[in-house]
């Protein structure tokens, strides 16, 4: 193999997934001067914030409301310039969603090295030598082979779609898949007095809902970003059940609220898949890089969750878990990370997303200068 060839490949990386953790490691990648692909399925980035419409931005904050050590993500919080506020116990960063993905696109613009494939997907992997050589690409108009033998290659799907497809053994699939399907609700005319109580409108949708859904479905009912604006989030445990949610759940706010509402609701997304299967053990002792994770465990029992606090809070996790063992330059952030439950149901949260992203780049770096 060429030499300048070998040295190109290592200094490239090739990110499936373009959401929360995909997105930093291509941005801190680029500003270490690699060259990124950032390939993505949807027509535009952003994941799961901006196509499930997520405003409440977990993960950034510890129990006092202040910032985790990571510079990126405190460059994030700056940049999108969104409220700090508080769930519960816990801090959260407000930001519309349609900001969100402005942001995220004006900050890749300034890094010319990043190189954006939307609408496309991988149709094959091809591994030899312990090393990913090989990756099949599909674009709207063109089949792409890619060569990658020296290349870093990261799953970002959310739902280790890569690691499936190349080695099955090592996918994890969830106990039980949780959906997650959001409306944002804006009232443009006089503000309606069932919009001032979110306790009795969560009463009215769920009562409408079929006795069928009652252990399949939960709704809650979240404030916006202004006074006139509510998020209405529905989980669900079998995805074919939005379709017979959403025209329920649109013509009883139609009622309650009247007909001078914006309404409009995102992608069903996936909270909660298949991940790389944990490989690596959880330790209070951590020798090798880190991230920290700023965000209870998640239990998810179907369509509800409780949130359970970990011993400390951020606690530390290693780079080791997003490592794919046995390949030599595959790796598996997000919520495709293989990270032991349930400090990964805490992990897959926005904020921790990119400090992983971050981190698992400092990592690659560090080992390509050996």
């Amino acid at each position: 193999m060429d030499i300048s060839y070998s040295q190109a490949m290592k200094n490239r990386l090739i990110i499936i997934g373009a959401g929360a953790s995909g997105l930093a490691a291509a941005i801190a990648a680029a500003r270490k001067g690699l060259q990124v692909d950032l390939i993505d399925r949807r027509k535009g980035v952003g994941g799961t914030v901006v196509h499930g419409l997520i405003h409440s931005l977990a993960g950034f904050f510890d129990l006092d409301g202040n910032l985790i050590d990571s510079s990126l993500a405190l460059e994030f919080c700056q940049r999108m310039r969104g409220e700090k506020r508080k769930i519960g116990r816990y801090w959260v960063l407000n930001v519309d969603p349609n900001v969100y993905r402005l942001k995220i696109e004006n900050w890749l613009e300034e890094l010319p090295n990043i190189h954006i494939y939307l609408d496309t997907t991988i149709e094959g992997l091809e591994l030899r030598n312990q090393s990913v050589v090989q990756i099949q690409k599909r674009g709207l108009h063109i089949t792409d082979i890619v060569h990658c033998e020296a290349a870093q290659i990261i799953d970002a799907t959310g739902n280790a779609e890569l690691i499936k497809m190349a080695i099955p053994s090592l996918y994890q699939p969830a106990e039980k898949n949780s959906y997650g399907l959001v409306w944002r609700v804006v009232v443009l005319g006089k503000l309606n007095a069932d919009l001032t109580s979110r306790i009795r409108m969560k009463t009215k949708l769920e009562a409408l809902l079929p006795s069928s859904l009652q252990n399949r479905v939960s709704l809650w009912i979240d404030t916006g970003l202004t006074h006139n604006e509510l998020f209405i989030k529905l989980n669900l445990s079998e995805p074919n059940d939005a379709q017979i949610c959403i025209p329920i759940i649109e013509n009883r706010l139609a009622t309650l609220l009247g007909s001078d509402i914006e309404l409009v609701h995102g992608d069903l997304c996936l909270r909660s898949g298949g991940r790389l299967k944990a490989h690596h053990q959880i330790s209070s002792h951590i020798d090798s890089a880190f991230f920290q994770v700023a965000w209870p465990f998640e239990i998810w029992s179907g369509h509800k969750v409780e949130l359970s606090l970990p011993e400390t809070l951020p606690f530390r996790l290693s780079v080791n878990h997003l490592r794919v063992p046995g390949v030599k330059n595959f790796w598996a952030t997000g919520k495709s990370a293989g990270i032991p439950e349930p400090y990964g149901s805490a992990a897959r949260v926005v904020g921790c997303c990119w400090a992983m992203g971050e981190q698992m780049i400092e990592t690659i770096v560090s080992s390509n200068a050996h």
